[in-house]
């Protein structure tokens, strides 16, 4: 939406030296702190969102993993892993 009030492309350069490969999944942290401030989506301090809840990592016996995804976050990391496959 922020191209749309500035009315041209908008280009963000973020760090991805801290992406990462989580349960098969591409996570890029610094990535999804800025998609996730110009969506105007609450984050916690750490990877997520807040007021977020963790149905997936509980079911799967994960809950004690160093690294927690939440469903809505884990969802974003599996579209934008495994995404393009739908349009195939």
């Amino acid at each position: 939406m922020l191209s749309l009030a500035l009315r041209e492309e908008l280009s963000i350069i973020v760090n991805t030296g801290d992406d990462f490969r989580h349960l098969g999944l591409h996570i890029s942290p610094d990535l999804d702190s800025v998609m996730y401030a110009l969506a105007d989506c609450p984050i916690r301090s750490e990877l997520g969102r807040r007021d977020e809840t963790w149905t997936f990592m509980e079911a799967q016996g994960l809950s004690g993993e160093l690294v927690q995804l939440g469903d809505g976050d884990l969802a974003m990391h599996v579209e934008r892993s495994c995404g393009w496959r739908r349009a195939v």
